[in-house]
Parts: C-alpha cells; structure tokens; sequence
C-alpha cells in the first residue's frame, strides 16, 4: 500500500494530505467544543455553520503558504515553522470571524482552542507520515562516504534518506574533527582505513569545484581500492532527489579530460552574424558543432542531415536552446538531405550562401563499411567532393573537413575513404578566397558506436564485455573538446591546411574496460569463475588496426595552442581530381565490389585494406 501511495502523482498526494488535514480540523473541532462544554459525547451537527467554516477555510490558506509544496521525505525542520504560519493565519481568520458573527454562541475561546488543536495533529500526521517514509528508506540504505564537507554535502546529509552517510572525508585541515549533522568528518589521507573500518563500497565525491587533476586523483584511487564512485549532480537534483545511489554512474570523460581553453571571444568574431553550415549535424560531432556554434550567434545555422530522427533531436535541441536565451536571434534551417545529392546541396548554397562550411557527414562504422564498400566510397568520398565543388562555386569563406586517425595507413574501407577525401581536399584546384583545410583527431568519448557505451551495456547486463585484444590501443578525446578544437582550427585555416588534434597518449581499451567494470562496484576477471563479470578477448575485426596513428611521418609543426598541430606531409598526387570522381562514378555504376579495393591501391600510399 505504501509503495503504492508513494507512486501516486504530486496532485493525488495533495489531495490525500487536505483530506488528512480534514479529518484532523473536524477532530480539533470536536474536542474543542467537548472541553468548552464539559461534554464528552454530543450531536456536532447542532454546529452546522461552524462545521462548514472549519472544512473550507484551512485549505486555501494553507494553499497560499506553499504547505502542500512540500515534499515530506526531504523536508527538514522548517517545515514545523511552515504548518506553524499557516494555522497562525488560518486561526487569526477564524478568531476574527468568530469575533463578528458570534456563530457559536458568543464564546471567544474556540477560536484559540480548535487553531491550536489543528496545529498540533497536523504536525503529528506529517511526522508520522516522514518516519514511515524514513522506515522504509531503511531498506534500501546504502552505506557511503562523502568527499567533502562543504554545503552539497550538507545538502546531500539533510535532504537524502536513501543513504546512510558514515561519514565525511575533506582535504581542509580546519574541518578534520568537526560534525555535519552530527556525521564526523575525517582527514581525506585516511580514506583507505575509512572504508576498511565502515565497510563501505561506495564513495560520492561532493564538491562541485574540485579541480580537474585532484578530481582524476580521487578517482584513481577508487580504482586501487575497488569501491564504487559517483560524482555530485546538480543541486536541483539533490533538492528534489531525482538522485539514487544504488548503482554507479560511469562518467567516461574523468579519464581522458584535460584542461584545455581555446579562445572563446576569437571563436566568436569569427562565426557571429555569419551563415553557417554544417553537415551530419544531428551526428555525434555534427550535433556537437551545432550546440556550440549556436553560443556564437551566427545569423543562420543550417543543419543538413540525410537521417530525419537525428535531424529531429538536433532541431529540438536548438530550439529549446532559443527558447532559453531569448536574446539569441539565430535563424535554423533543418534541411533533411544528402551530401551526394549534388542538386539538392546546390538549391542549398543558392538559397543561403553560406560563409563557413563544417563538413561531419560521413559513414564512420569501420565493421558496417567493410561490408558495404561502395556506399562508403559513395558517400564519404563523393559527398566530400560534392561540398567542396559547392563551397568553391559559392565562394564561401572557409570549408573544414572533420577527419580520422583512421585515414592514416588505412586498414579498413571507411579509413581509406576518409583518407581519399583528404588527398580530395588538399588537391583541390581554386583560385578564389575559399580556404579549405582539415581537422584530423581520434576516437571521442561517447560518440555513436563508441566502445564505452558499449561496455556500459554489457556491465549493466552482467557481461561479458568484449575486447578485441589486450594489448589493442586507441586515442580518445571528450567531444565537446575535440569540437572546441575544431572551432579554434578553422580560425588559423589558410589554406589546405592539416590540423592534427593533441590528443595525448593512446589509451589500452582493456584498461578502460577494467575501470569500468571495477568502479561500477564488480570485480573483473578474464575467469569468470574468479571475478563477478568476464573480459572476453574477440579479436580483431577486418580492418581494425591494433594501433592507430595521426600522422604519416610525425611531421608535425607546433601552432600557438598546445592542442593543435600541423601536419606538414607533402599530400601532393599524380593524378588530378576529375580522375579519381570518374574512377568513382564507374565503380558506382558497375556496383563491382572488386574494384574498390583496386581504386584505393591507386590513390593511397601504404593502403594495406583487409
């Protein structure tokens, strides 16, 4: 019956507290008239006007005063100063009323008595109310540290009851030895003897300005002591409790994130009040581009995408965007569309014109493109070629293709395709003002078909989870810096110019796969007869490398951000343009698999495609 009560909507629970509080005024009432006439049993209906007055007045009083605003399991001890202030004013109106009309016989005392009554069974209903709901927390209660004694963790003490906080750990030397809430708290040095003694398996990290190093220290040693770890949402959350601690909330960017800044005012100047374009907009990097651009405004945002879903959450996106900032006046035009559809694209760059072109349409699925080679070639390639002929034709000021370190000595057909894309780019012949370069980064955190959503999947499902080998490594990069990247990149574009993306040290995927497994409070094991969930090794699939790069020759130049180079290999081909589109068009026409192979060995140095 309880669980039952507490699924009810806000509005039904309202309506059982006012009846609740009917109950208790009709009760008030009778015991008031049974002590000011020394009987103990009376027909109360000889009151009608008094019965009537006492069940409509409370309820828009205690209304007004927000009392059935609160929500009991959360509610701390103001709430008995807030039931205090609606009787005080619900028993001044009866007093008054009382005093002018005289409806029960002249005695004045009845507008004290029942008030005071009232209050008092009202604030027994709702304690009892909270230590029923306190009782069952119980159930549930998971032991946990906090880190940090700062108000979230004051916050989190008072308004949770779902958990049972053991204690507090901080870094602040002034506050070791003190209580929040009558919980001690404890010198952060001392965590691992902390969780020994309370035998606690899970840690909440609750200080909203902890820098980025010590935030990736905690978390780290976490991981060394094999308890789970979560990181303070936000404080709406807290307040309304929309936050559960039973399971682990892995927040993949802690291991890659860094402190990088790029200049966001130079970003500015050079997208406001200009008409952008962006391709594969409702994709990971796409969307991404859109979210940031938007903060820039540009006169008009054209999100051009062939998937109608993805255009759609792209587009209400951006429009809850707008309606939050009203000052933005940027204008959005979802187009639905293909980038090999050259037709459409040229209506596009007619109706609009735009200035700056940010090319993130491409098929990007290694397994899914080694089996479907010609759409790769015709999509990627192609519809590359196809926005670069419109962007020179319009003369639009910059076009920057987002690439891959797949397309260095590619392996696998979406690499190669990316990587002809690129000889594409960087041989075009112009003459006019539009500079064209590209931004070449690795894997991004979370992105589609990223391999942490996918070992979340598999822990949440009790495993495996699947490597393809021990000793396979990737880059990786949080999206919105790697979008930020390629913001500040296209403000240093010349002219074919190659950004490289600093994307730090290649990380081993079994690694994260352990941390994974191991912060989301299991044990790993390559025996699942020793551990709670299995890693399974699956092998490489054709065209996956064990180790990807980001140059051909690690030429690189440096520029003036720390975290973007310039890749200065001599990209130069024999063969002009027009030959590799016709060599594509055949391939398209005769839909012969073989021949993709074939076109890449003609165009990529050192293509070795499985």
């Amino acid at each position: 019956m309880l669980k039952y009560l507490m699924s009810l909507s806000r509005k039904s629970k309202t309506a059982i507290l006012i009846f609740i509080d009917l109950i208790s005024s009709y009760i008030a009432l009778y015991i008031s008239i049974a002590i000011l006439t020394t009987k103990l049993f009376f027909n109360v209906l000889e009151f009608p006007i008094i019965i009537f007055f006492v069940s409509i007045l409370f309820i828009p009083v205690f209304l007004s005063t927000g009392l059935y605003r609160d929500i009991l399991r959360f509610s701390g001890f103001n709430f008995i100063l807030k039931i205090f202030y609606g009787t005080f004013i619900y028993g001044l109106i009866f007093y008054v009323f009382n005093y002018f009309i005289l409806f029960f016989y002249g005695n004045l005392i009845i507008g004290i008595l029942q008030p005071l009554l009232f209050f008092i069974l009202i604030l027994y209903s709702r304690l009892i109310i909270i230590f029923i709901l306190k009782e069952k927390s119980t159930i549930t209660k998971e032991n946990i540290i906090v880190y940090g004694a700062g108000e979230a963790g004051y916050i989190i003490s008072q308004k949770l009851n779902n958990i049972n906080i053991n204690c507090f750990v901080d870094d602040d030397q002034n506050k070791i030895n003190n209580k929040i809430n009558n919980i001690p708290i404890y010198n952060s040095k001392d965590l691992k003897k902390l969780i020994d003694k309370f035998q606690v398996n899970f840690l909440l990290i609750a200080i909203p300005s902890l820098s980025l190093n010590r935030r990736n220290e905690i978390l780290s040693k976490c991981y060394s002591y094999g308890i789970k770890v979560n990181i303070l949402p936000t404080l709406d959350d807290l307040i309304m409790g929309n936050l559960k601690f039973t399971q682990y909330q892995f927040i993949p960017s802690d291991f890659v994130k860094r402190d990088i800044v790029w200049d966001k005012e130079k970003i500015y100047n050079f997208i406001s009040n200009k008409i952008i374009f962006v391709s594969g907009a409702g994709g990971s990097i796409g969307s991404e581009l859109s979210r940031q651009i938007i903060q820039m405004d540009p006169k008009i945002l054209i999100l051009y995408d062939n998937s109608e879903f993805n255009l759609f959450k792209i587009t209400n996106q951006m429009n809850n965007y707008l309606k939050e900032n009203k000052n933005c006046k940027v204008i959005l035009k979802p187009i639905l569309g293909d980038i090999v559809n050259i037709n459409k694209l040229n209506v596009v760059f007619k109706k609009y014109s735009p200035n700056l072109v940010y090319h993130a349409a491409a098929y990007k699925h290694v397994n899914i493109m080694q089996n479907n080679k010609i759409e790769s070639i015709r999509n990627n390639i192609l519809g590359t070629y196809n926005l670069i002929k419109m962007s020179v034709s319009y003369n639009i000021n910059n076009f920057i293709f987002v690439s891959t370190d797949k397309a260095i000595n590619p392996t696998s057909v979406m690499g190669a395709s990316k990587r002809v894309s690129e000889i594409i780019l960087l041989n075009y012949f112009n003459t006019n003002k539009t500079k064209l370069s590209l931004v070449r980064f690795g894997n991004v955190i979370n992105s589609n078909g990223s391999v942490i959503p996918l070992f979340q999947e598999q822990i949440k499902n009790g495993g495996p989870v699947t490597v393809t080998h021990p000793d396979v490594t990737r880059y990786f990069m949080s999206i919105a810096e790697a979008v930020g990247l390629v913001l500040e990149s296209s403000i240093k574009s010349k002219n074919k110019d190659k950004f490289i993306l600093n994307m730090g040290k290649p990380i081993k995927i079994l690694d994260i796969a352990k941390k994974m497994i191991t912060l989301s409070g299991h044990s790993n094991s390559l025996d699942k007869d020793n551990g709670d969930i299995k890693i399974e090794f699956v092998g490489l699939s054709p065209g996956e490398k064990m180790h990807e790069e980001l140059t051909m020759d690690n030429n690189l130049v440096k520029t003036n951000h720390d975290y973007i180079f310039k890749d200065e290999y001599d990209d130069t081909i024999d063969a002009n343009i027009e030959e590799i589109i016709n060599d594509i068009n055949e391939i398209l026409e005769n839909q012969n698999e073989d021949q993709v192979s074939l076109f890449f060995k003609k165009y990529i140095n050192h293509c070795n495609l499985v």
